[in-house]
């Protein structure tokens, strides 16, 4: 055979086997580049978002907030806090997978309604979001403290049971650039004093938000309109409890 036969053959084949090679090089490293991006992507969400939720955690949100409350716009702000009252008992009495499980649903009920804004997770039971106060449709304002109200205080199941938790919740309203740790302290105050009044007396039919009044309708009827007559007796009863600051 001729040598230069011989020898354009071998050099075929070396080239295509380098091709080959390094075709499977660049296969396998765009392979591993979308990897790490992933990886990377996941640390960044795991950094920033709660593990349990999805929603943001408190360092931040209060990152986020800051910045917002800094430069906010020309419309007023308004921080909402959201404390789950009793929370303990459901973990002691259920364990702590219905609890995770309440609290998941919880959390999905807080990002809807608020949908499009800044929501976190800021404690064990506890939700903080930061969204302009607008004009709701049919009159009032956005956010609504009964609306919202309502959304945390129908039963959700889990574990085999209709559970219901009792909401204390907090708001303050921002009209200029504000400090994030006074205003969230603002709803925080607002929080607790709203969970003081329920402890010190019965619930009242009448209750006030930022000079609003408006009627909560008994557990029992609320109870009646979302369950099914043979699961009534299944539901933990609450009282929902709300208060406003105004900085």
């Amino acid at each position: 055979m001729d040598p230069f036969t011989i020898a354009a053959g071998a050099a075929t084949t070396a080239s295509m086997v380098a091709t080959f090679w390094f075709r499977s090089r660049a296969r396998r490293c765009q392979a591993e580049s979308a990897l790490q991006r992933k990886e990377n992507q996941a640390e960044r969400n795991a950094a920033h978002h709660d593990p349990l939720t999805g929603l943001l955690n408190r360092r931040t949100f209060y990152q986020f907030a800051t910045a917002q409350l800094a430069d906010p716009p020309a419309r007023s702000l308004v921080a909402v806090l959201v404390n789950m009252d009793g929370f303990t008992r459901i973990n002691t009495a259920y364990g702590h997978r219905v609890g995770d499980q309440l609290l998941t649903s919880l959390a999905r009920r807080f990002a809807d309604y608020i949908t499009g804004n800044l929501v976190a997770r800021v404690d064990g039971d506890e939700f903080a979001a930061l969204l302009p106060c607008s004009a709701a449709p049919g009159g009032g304002v956005y956010p609504d403290a009964r609306s919202l109200s309502r959304l945390m205080a129908a039963p959700i199941w889990a574990g085999g049971h209709y559970l219901q938790v009792t909401a204390s919740v907090g708001l303050a309203t921002v009209t200029g650039p504000a400090d994030v740790d006074d205003v969230m302290c603002r709803a925080a105050v607002a929080m607790r004093s709203a969970k003081a009044a329920a402890r010190t007396r019965p619930a009242p039919p009448t209750m006030t938000i930022h000079g609003t009044s408006f009627r909560y309708p008994a557990p029992s009827r609320v109870n009646a309109h979302i369950l099914p007559r043979r699961r009534r007796r299944r539901v933990r009863s609450f009282r929902v409890r709300l208060s406003a600051g105004r900085t």
